[in-house]
């Protein structure tokens, strides 16, 4: 009922005049070599995690689902991810959005941080002529908390953070109790980016 026939050429014709079809289909040119790169999303996830660590208010967490969607944050997020840090993670087995940081600290030694579990979880390392002499895992169970163990697999301590944008350090025998104001924690990042 619907079915036209059309002469040979005529779809090529249509597709040139028509420049929404010629856009998408210069928009999905580039996406050919990227056939089977599937990877694991990590910007999006951390996108998403962000917004659910917002608040435990489900109305807060909506709103700024909106204001990230409607700033298109998160298709940013996708788009990054497919075409970049996929491609890359598929071609290299790495994931730059996963990658190591390293801070050189003024003695010589360094601190190397790995992001475990899809970034959830973190190993720090600290390195002393290129062996490592300490180490530390930290382990997320809640938006707001982490357990630190030591290389033993021994619990040490954990981190809290508060409402303040602060983090409260606790020992696993609660003997000491620490907290870092967010004035501290923009200095000890200073300290660090000026040591890098």
């Amino acid at each position: 009922m619907f079915h036209t026939t059309r002469k040979p050429g005529e779809f090529w014709g249509w597709i040139r005049s028509s420049r929404i079809s010629l856009f998408f289909v210069f928009l999905l040119i580039p996406t050919l070599p990227m056939l089977g790169c599937y990877g694991e999303f990590v910007l999006t996830k951390q996108l998403y995690e962000f917004n659910g660590d917002i608040s435990t208010n489900g109305f807060v967490q909506s709103l700024v689902m909106w204001v990230l969607s409607c700033f298109f944050i998160y298709s940013i997020a996708v788009v990054v991810d497919a075409a970049i840090l996929n491609l890359i993670e598929f071609w290299t087995g790495d994931n730059p959005a996963l990658a190591k940081s390293t801070f050189q600290n003024p003695d010589g030694s360094q601190v190397v941080m790995t992001p475990l579990n899809e970034g959830k979880d973190l190993q720090v390392d600290m390195v002393r002529d290129g062996k490592v002499y300490d180490s530390r895992q930290m382990i997320r169970t809640s938006s707001t908390h982490f357990d630190i163990y030591n290389n033993e697999g021994q619990m040490v301590g954990g981190v809290d953070r508060g409402t303040d944008g602060g983090l409260t350090l606790t020992r696993s025998d609660n003997s000491k109790q620490y907290h870092l104001s967010p004035e501290d924690i923009q200095g000890f990042k200073g300290k660090v980016l000026a040591s890098m």
